[in-house]
């Protein structure tokens, strides 16, 4: 009998851990499982510059439900536990996010986004606020990198599985995608007790920051976090068009393109952890940001679909190493009374990068065509790098 309920409580640690580490996945599902249609929309809102606009949007109103969202997600993790929060999240999720299945008109899609966008906060938050509990050191460093790696292969299989699906069914197709959440909920209704997080690892909470702590002592990260993500979301707001300007508009063939970006972020989250430990914080950082500079630069300036492809898969390695990294700096440097909080704002901070991108982005593009502002984007980024390699001391050492 003893061996049996080791066993069981074996498994659900299991179970509970894959599923709080697959939160990436969900957040993926919410930003990719469209990204091969977004042409697609823009056109059944008219065409143009107006039903590309509006396309856009759809792809980054989840970011303001996400930046409006995660603060007060934040605050109620502290208040009612990380827990509670997820299975309630994905309810949310499963719900928003198939609602485009059912609805053709804007209003309707734009507010079921937003709605999306709340409970992808309560999914991020909650799950990253898990592993901060559950893990420390380099085992954390490791579960977050898992985190967004399986972000990656999640936004990998939703933009190949968009693709097909977006190619027979129609632009609406897709949003059954998000589905998915609810099978997430039956494994994590069996596998996330209460008092779970005490089975699973050594408590962060033995060598936590603690003391007064305050939200705006954060906010050189919260900063520099800003123009960092409105390059990590070029591939996953802009490169559709960039894409259908070079003159491929099938889904299918834009989906393996797209999908090079998850792959490559997949690769770089997975060995966050090693890279991390063998390159240290500062180096990392500089490491990560050069790449995806680099990258935007290199898809603005070519055409071929493949050379594009290689393009992304490098922006998306540098994506895929930028998320875990200030994932676990926020972590590091949060008192323990304020990680929900914390956790909660960077989610903010972090999409809001993807939220202000086609604002940025469509500005540049009329000045000086969407290459033109892969370009400048990718060169901004570089000069970060730069600035950041020749100062010893800096607010990411």
């Amino acid at each position: 009998m003893n061996d049996n309920n080791t066993i069981t409580a074996r498994l659900r640690r299991l179970i509970a851990v894959s599923i709080v580490v697959s939160g990436g996945a969900l957040m993926a599902v919410i930003f990719t499982a469209i990204a091969p249609v977004l042409s697609s929309i823009g056109l059944h809102f008219g065409g143009g510059a107006g039903g590309d606009f509006i396309a856009q949007l759809v792809m980054t109103v989840p970011a303001v439900g996400i930046i409006v969202g995660a603060p007060a997600v934040g605050f109620a993790i502290e208040k009612f536990g990380a827990r509670r929060i997820f299975f309630t999240a994905l309810i949310v999720f499963g719900c928003a996010g198939s609602a485009g299945l059912v609805t053709e008109q804007a209003w309707a899609l734009l507010t079921s986004r937003f709605i999306l966008g709340v409970a992808g906060a309560g999914v991020s938050t909650s799950t990253t606020a898990l592993i901060g509990e559950w893990f420390e050191g380099s085992a954390r460093s490791r579960m977050l990198g898992y985190w967004s790696s399986l972000g990656a292969v999640g936004g990998v299989t939703a933009v190949l599985l968009s693709g097909a699906i977006g190619e027979s069914g129609g632009w609406q197709a897709p949003f059954a995608i998000h589905l998915i959440a609810f099978v997430a909920l039956a494994f994590a209704l069996y596998s996330i007790r209460p008092g779970s997080p005490a089975t699973i690892s050594t408590p962060e909470t033995m060598n936590a920051v603690t003391g007064n702590g305050s939200i705006l002592s954060l906010w050189p990260i919260y900063a520099l976090m800003i123009p960092l993500y409105v390059g990590v979301f070029m591939t996953g707001v802009q490169l559709s068009f960039l894409i259908a300007a070079n003159g491929i508009n099938s889904p299918a063939e834009q989906s393996w393109i797209i999908s090079m970006a998850s792959v490559g972020s997949a690769i770089g989250a997975f060995f966050f952890g090693w890279i991390i430990s063998w390159l240290g914080r500062r180096r990392t950082f500089i490491l990560f940001v050069s790449m995806m500079g680099i990258a935007n630069i290199f898809m603005g300036t070519v055409d071929d679909p493949l050379l594009v492809a290689i393009g992304a898969a490098f922006n998306g390695m540098g994506g895929g190493i930028s998320n875990p990294f200030f994932a676990s700096l926020i972590l590091e440097r949060a008192p323990i009374e304020i990680r929900g909080r914390a956790l909660g704002f960077m989610y903010t901070v972090w999409f809001g990068g993807e939220f202000i991108n086609p604002l940025i982005v469509t500005p540049l593009r009329m000045i000086s065509s969407l290459h033109g502002a892969f370009v400048i984007i990718g060169s901004v980024l570089l000069l970060i790098a730069i600035i950041f390699a020749l100062r010893r001391k800096t607010m990411v050492s």
